[in-house]
């Protein structure tokens, strides 16, 4: 030992060999715990090997069983002749086929408690379930009670036997349809027949009528499958599921049909009497709910199977279907099939008959049970309910979209003339009808669609279409709406008042939700009617509603729309109603299907006249008019009607703007109800807001943007021109200064203030618009469109685009040319719909040939047309199929109306669809086309060239004439221009204002709108003093600079002299050269 060395002391009182008092402590903790953990692994070591050495012993246990079960009882059931008694089947034989499937201490039963089908890797020996179940059916199939398992069933072991009957159930129906036993027919065919014979009492063979046993089964009510019936109905949903799949064997002994007849027999036993019950319910959740069901069966059941199957379900489908409404269903899927399922049912099979042509056509008939108004009545009621609780499903969880629309398609029982009529026969009897039978179709063509919004219209177009062509709905739909909604049921032509319907003032949010469904049925069927009614049907033949009717309907709807948007005095617009937030569905459909009827109506009326003007313009005239309330020309007005046609947001509601929003809406949802002159005005601002919104009218000093300089060689006008331009693209709205080098080739003195564009726009117009260029051809009343040949040409399509970015900015500077334009191209212009009568107003000859063939009474193949058309190619005829293979599918009576419909379409959209587009996509650069849905075609022609045989307002021209250089509007010589000028003819007038402006017609709305105004400027010259009485009066000719707008107009003494000076001029075209 070291005695030297110093040992260390700590301040703490320890040396530093010394352990503290919480380090002990805490390592005395640790060993504690270590200790603890390794008892705790020591023990669940021992734990998994008891469970291993148990499992290990029970399995060799099992297996020794299985191979002694099979070496005991695998030639019994082999033997057809051989017996066992019921209890050793009961004892020995099941049993163990119930362990080689479900054992005890496994998770599998549980698996199969909760409807999991069986897996084959869990069953340890199939063969013993094949052999168990062969000696089974046998048993039962015997006379004698020792030997026939059922037998137990009156015995003192009846409680053991239902327990063990149940299981054999929940095996049997867990073997039905399970993906990896399907490849086993026998044993699935001996699992369906198993729980056929117990679920069957007739079968069991050892009690016969009259026995006392007999009497005793009856009296205590055994009913073996009453608690497994859920089982057996998800076994019989795999095996139609499978089938639907095709996942069923292909050969065998047995086949699938006949596993599903008797699994079905089985299942519809287990339903009882059918009252609302358990058996009731899980039998719709799961069977009802099954993908077409019906057809599944039909194709697996013989007729007389499917009959005998659908009889006992007919007698208690009501029950079925009180059912269906109390589940609490978890897939909205399974609901909608349930609804097609049960309606089905309700509505009886499908009846065939074969025609003359061989072809065969499938009908419904009347159902007996619906003549009942009560029947009818929960009927209706109940598959409403269910449809909406599926609505409400389905916007909560995420629904595959291709499952719900088979799952809609389904319903096409509901798209059946004969069950809407008798429907609506039995629900007007009981006092209730349309307006339930619509909450009905509402869900049908609203609700359901609304789920997959991409697929909204093939889901509904079968509905829509029995709606809009059932021949007597839409006029009882009318006829309740007038009693109902308290509106007029006819209107005449010739009325002068009642144009005005006060039960409609309050607008779409005062209609109760069941009278708002009507409407919009009505509105949306009729509309879509509309799409194919022609004209003579609509004004001759008035099929479906009279022309009072249809007037009495324009009316009502022209009121709805007018006042829901710009509601009476009483009643402001909120935001809600001018918006489209926080409003009921139903709202927002009447929102967009009752002005889409208004439209298609008015522009029948457009088209050919049914009712005077008074009828549109009732609204607006009682409401005061721009001078009361509905002051169309506000600012705000205009800025919300900017704000809908270019997307943008309104700002924050206020009453004043959702006045605005309001009044935007009438003149985009029924511009009709405002008058054409107010209109233009309108039109005007939109121009005008987007000029101060882009600062066109600014000079650059003031942040304008710099003018646009083009020079353009006269004789070269619209190539220049084309090179010129067209990259301007939108920019054309601003200001454009045009410079022109005459034939020498030397530019022309004067600035451009207005007038030379002018001359540019209206000489490119009738340079293009030349039926000789190619690009513009007429119809027989001389109403212009783009040839289909242009795009023949080279650069045809950009030139087209060029003339629609030219007549674009003719319209923004609000200049009048004489181009007339075809109807239908105006309509497609405003992307408007394209009907069947507007190919009229571009071949009416061929309109005229397609109605004869329409409204043809004979037989149809014998005009000899096919599904093709013929089209000129630069003088090459080129055949074209209007639907594949229509070269080979002759017109017939059952399809000459689709044939008339795809042959208007191919003219008026196909040949003349692109040239029309490039049109149209050049217009858009410079005039949104949203803007033209102002107006009507007719309306929209008067807009581009002031109508036919436009002349010039004299007074109106005075009246906004300025003068320079020494005039002024009491000068002898102003005075005399304008008699003169007054006496000239219309035509000469025109002529005048094209020498003085460069355009001959008149802006739309009065010079008023002329820009720079008209200046007569004073040119003095000398003249004897006896001009007045016949001497020698100025030989100097008027010259104009139409850059200035300006008419240099020498101090003539005599009118005469005047009149054939001016004349002079005009025809000689005299510019700066002779000023």
């Amino acid at each position: 030992m070291n005695f030297n060395r110093k040992s260390g002391v700590r301040l703490g009182g320890a040396s530093k060999k010394e352990t503290s008092k919480d380090e002990l402590v805490k390592q005395v903790h640790l060993e504690r715990k270590l200790r603890a953990k390794h008892r705790e692994q020591t023990a669940a070591a021992e734990l998994i090997q008891r469970f291993w050495r148990g499992h290990a012993l029970r399995k060799r246990f099992g297996e020794q069983r299985f191979v002694g079960w099979v070496e005991r009882f695998g030639p019994i059931a082999a033997n057809q002749e051989a017996k066992v008694s019921a209890k050793q089947i009961a004892d020995e034989i099941i049993p163990v086929a119930l362990q080689a499937v479900m054992p005890l201490c496994s998770c599998i039963r549980d698996k199969i408690k909760n409807g999991a089908p069986l897996s084959k890797a869990l069953v340890v020996d199939p063969a013993v379930i094949r052999g168990a179940l062969t000696i089974l059916l046998r048993s039962i199939a015997s006379k004698d009670l020792a030997t026939n398992y059922c037998a137990l069933a009156v015995s003192d072991r009846k409680g053991s036997w239902l327990g063990q009957c149940e299981r054999l159930v929940m095996m049997c129906s867990a073997v039905l349809g399970s993906p990896t036993l399907m490849s086993d027919p026998l044993l699935q065919a001996a699992s369906a027949q198993a729980l056929l014979k117990l679920t069957d009492q007739s079968m069991w063979k050892c009690f016969p009528q009259g026995s006392e046993e007999k009497a005793r089964l009856e009296q205590d009510n055994i009913d073996v499958a009453l608690n497994a019936c859920r089982f057996v109905f998800m076994g019989l949903k795999r095996l139609l599921l499978n089938e639907q799949q095709g996942l069923g064997w292909q050969a065998g002994a047995v086949s699938v049909s006949q596993v599903i007849e008797w699994v079905s027999s089985a299942a519809v036993l287990l339903l009882g009497g059918g009252v609302d019950t358990s058996p009731t319910r899980e039998f719709v959740s799961l069977i009802l709910s099954v993908p077409e069901l019906w057809l599944t069966l039909s194709k697996n059941l013989r007729p007389v199977k499917l009959s005998a199957l659908k009889g006992p379900l007919s007698e208690i489908q009501f029950s079925l279907l009180c059912s269906a409404t109390s589940l609490k269903w978890t897939s909205a899927v399974d609901q909608v099939w349930a609804a097609a399922n049960i309606s089905s049912l309700v509505a009886g099979p499908y009846h065939e008959r074969k025609l003359e042509n061989s072809q065969t056509v499938r009908f419904l008939v009347r159902a007996p049970e619906l003549d009942n108004p009560k029947n009818a009545t929960e009927y209706v009621r109940n598959i409403t309910f269910i449809l909406q609780r599926a609505v409400e499903l389905a916007r909560k969880e995420r629904v595959d979209p291709k499952r719900w629309c088979d799952a809609v398609g389904g319903l096409k029982l509901w798209s059946e003339r004969t069950h809407l009529l008798q429907l609506l026969e039995s629900l007007e009897k009981g006092n209730v009808g349309l307006d339930m039978l619509s909450d009905l179709y509402w869900v049908l063509l609203h609700s359901l669609p609304s789920v997959v919004p991409s697929q909204a219209g093939g889901m509904s177009l079968p509905f829509l279409n029995m709606l809009a062509f059932t021949p007597s709905f839409l006029p009882k739909v009318w006829n309740w709406m007038a009693m109902n909604l308290r509106v007029p049921l006819e209107a005449p032509f010739d009325a002068t008042r009642g144009w005005m319907i006060e039960s409609v003032q309050h607008g779409f949010s005062s209609l109760e939700p069941s009278r708002a469904h009507v409407l919009g049925i009505f509105c949306q069927a009729y509309a879509h009617l509309l799409l194919v009614l022609d004209d003579e049907d609509f004004h001759d033949k008035q099929q479906l509603l009279t022309l009072g009717q249809n007037r009495a309907i324009a009316a009502t709807l022209n009121n709805l729309v007018f006042f829901t948007h710009c509601p009476p005095e009483d009643r402001p617009t909120t935001s809600e109603e001018s918006g489209q937030k926080n409003r009921g569905d139903h709202v927002n459909v009447l929102a967009e299907q009752v002005p889409l009827l208004l439209r298609r109506l008015y522009e029948r009326d457009a088209r050919r006249s049914f009712c005077r003007s008074a009828l549109w313009l009732g609204p607006y005239s009682k409401d005061g008019g721009a001078n009361g309330r509905t002051n169309f020309l506000a600012a705000s007005v205009v800025q919300a009607l900017l704000n809908r046609t270019s997307g943008r947001v309104d700002s924050e509601p206020s009453v004043t703007a959702s006045r605005a929003v309001g009044l935007a809406n009438v003149l985009l949802c029924a511009p009709q109800s405002v008058p054409f002159k107010e209109r233009v005005e309108v039109f005007r601002g939109l121009i005008q807001a987007d000029r101060d919104a882009n600062r066109w009218d600014l000079p650059p000093i003031e942040g304008g943007p710099a003018p646009i300089k083009v020079t353009i060689r006269r004789s070269q006008l619209f190539g220049d021109a084309l090179g010129a331009l067209p990259q301007i693209g939108p920019r054309l709205r601003g200001r454009l200064m045009v410079t022109f080098v005459d034939e020498h080739g030397l530019e022309e003195p004067g600035m451009d203030l207005g007038g030379l564009m002018n001359e540019l726009v209206e000489e490119i117009m009738k340079a293009g618009l030349n039926p000789d260029a190619g690009l513009f051809q007429g119809n027989a009343d001389g109403l212009l469109y783009p040839s289909p040949l242009a795009e023949q040409l080279p650069y045809g399509f950009q030139m087209l685009k060029f003339l629609g970015l030219i007549l674009g900015k003719a319209m923004y500077e609000g200049m009048l040319l004489d181009i007339p334009l075809a109807p239908f191209f105006l309509l497609r212009l405003q992307g408007r719909t394209l009907m069947f009568d507007d190919l009229s107003s571009l071949d009416p000859d061929l309109h005229r040939s397609l109605l004869q063939v329409k409204h043809f009474d004979g037989d149809a193949g014998d005009l000899g047309l096919d599904f093709t058309v013929e089209a000129d190619l630069l003088g090459k005829v080129v055949v074209e199929e209007l639907v594949g293979g229509g070269s080979d599918r002759p017109v017939t009576n059952e399809n000459k109306l689709q044939y008339v419909h795809l042959m208007a379409d191919w003219h008026v959209n196909k040949k003349v669809g692109r040239p029309a587009q490039a049109f149209a996509a050049g217009m858009g650069e410079v005039i949104p086309l949203p803007w033209l849905r102002l107006f009507s075609p007719k309306e929209l022609n008067f807009l581009l060239s002031g109508g036919e045989g436009v002349d010039i307002d004299c007074k109106d021209l005075q009246a906004h004439t300025k003068y320079s250089g020494g005039y002024s509007d009491s000068s002898p010589a102003v005075k005399l221009f304008w008699r003169v000028f007054s006496s000239l003819s219309p035509s000469e007038r025109s002529a005048f204002l094209k020498f003085a402006t460069a355009c001959s017609r008149p802006p739309l709305g009065g010079f008023k709108h002329l820009q720079p105004p008209l200046t007569i400027h004073k040119v003095d010259c000398g003249a004897s003093p006896l001009a007045l009485f016949g001497g020698k009066d100025v030989e100097l000719l008027p010259s104009a600079s139409t850059c200035y707008n300006m008419l240099k107009l020498p101090n003539y003494r005599r009118g005469s002299t005047l009149k054939k000076k001016l004349l002079l001029a005009i025809e000689s075209n005299t510019g700066f050269g002779l000023s």
